[in-house]
C-alpha cells in the first residue's frame, strides 16, 4: 500500500478560480502558480522554496469571465508569458516584462470561436508557439 501525504495551503483573493497553471514565471528555478479568476484578474503566486507562496499583485485583464490559462514563451524572449481564454472566445496574452509585471494584449477580439478549451504547442516546427482551440458551438472548426 502506498501512502500519499498531501499538504494544503490556502492562497488567493477568494474570487472564484477557473483554472490554474504551474510554471517558473519569475525565472528563479521554482514552480510558481498562476490562477485565472472568473473576474478580470489573474493571480500570480511566487514559490518561496519553503512550501509557501508569496501573493503578488493581481494582474488586470481587459475582459472579464476568463475560463482557461496556459503559460508559454510567446514572444521568444525566454520568459514565460500568460495566455488567457475568455468565455467570449477572446484570447489575451500577458507578456512577461521580467520584473514581475506584465503587458496585457488582446490577440483575438470578436473571435467567432467560443474557446472554452485551448492548448499551446509549436504545431508546424517553425519555432513559434501556436494556439489550438476547441470550439464548443461548432463541430468543424
Amino acid at each position: 500500500m502506498v501512502m500519499i501525504h498531501l499538504k494544503t495551503e490556502t492562497i488567493g483573493t477568494g474570487a472564484p478560480a477557473q483554472d490554474v497553471v504551474v510554471t517558473d514565471i519569475n525565472e528563479d528555478g521554482r514552480n510558481d502558480i498562476i490562477v485565472v479568476y472568473s473576474t478580470n484578474k489573474v493571480g500570480v503566486f511566487s514559490n518561496n522554496g519553503d512550501e509557501t507562496f508569496t501573493t503578488g499583485e493581481d494582474v488586470d485583464l481587459t475582459e472579464s469571465r476568463a475560463v482557461r490559462v496556459r503559460a508559454a514563451d510567446m514572444d521568444k524572449d525566454s520568459k514565460s508569458d500568460i495566455i488567457v481564454a475568455h468565455r467570449s472566445g477572446n484570447i489575451s496574452i500577458l507578456f512577461n516584462n521580467g520584473d514581475n509585471t506584465f503587458t496585457n494584449k488582446m490577440i483575438f477580439s470578436k473571435n467567432p470561436v467560443q474557446s472554452q478549451s485551448f492548448k499551446i504547442a509549436d504545431m508546424n516546427n517553425d519555432g513559434l508557439i501556436d494556439i489550438i482551440f476547441a470550439d464548443y458551438l461548432e463541430h468543424y472548426q
